[in-house]
């Protein structure tokens, strides 16, 4: 039987994306169209409908980037505005 196994981080293009915008405000960008793509194609069934692992891995970008800023920031809440439409 031939099958493909699934990558150990099959979002990780997420975080690879969004670290080679080369602006605050591209990866921002970036951030937000991935994030809203992949909770689209979540919603659809791809990815096993994986919402839980899509929320981890925005997080740990968001995090790896410095998206965030400090918490109960604007930008901290517009990063948790984007995840949380994402992953419902």
């Amino acid at each position: 039987m031939n099958s493909i196994t699934p990558s150990a981080d099959r979002f990780a293009c997420i975080g690879q994306d969004v670290a080679l915008a080369a602006t605050p405000g591209e990866k921002l960008k970036t951030f937000v169209d991935r994030a809203d793509t992949f909770g689209k194609l979540v919603r659809m069934g791809h990815f096993n409908g994986d919402a839980a692992g899509l929320e981890q891995k925005l997080r740990d970008v968001a995090r790896d980037e410095n998206l965030c800023g400090s918490p109960d920031s604007e930008p901290a809440e517009h990063i948790e505005n984007v995840i949380e439409a994402a992953t419902v």
